[in-house]
């Protein structure tokens, strides 16, 4: 993700790296389904959204 979003201009991309540095990481599913998701994918989301929800 961090090598992506070194294509875009820094004032266009935000992203936030999940998992340990020596820990387990997350696979596409695991943002999903993942046993850790509830506790540590979710709640990003959850503020995601509600920090840019318009309606």
């Amino acid at each position: 993700m961090a090598d992506t979003a070194k294509l875009f201009p820094e004032n266009l991309v935000t992203y936030k790296v999940l998992g340990e540095p020596d820990g387990p990481h997350y696979a596409h599913y695991d943002l999903v389904g993942g046993r850790l998701a509830v506790e540590q994918v979710y709640p990003c989301i959850t503020e995601f959204l509600s920090h840019h929800d318009s309606a």
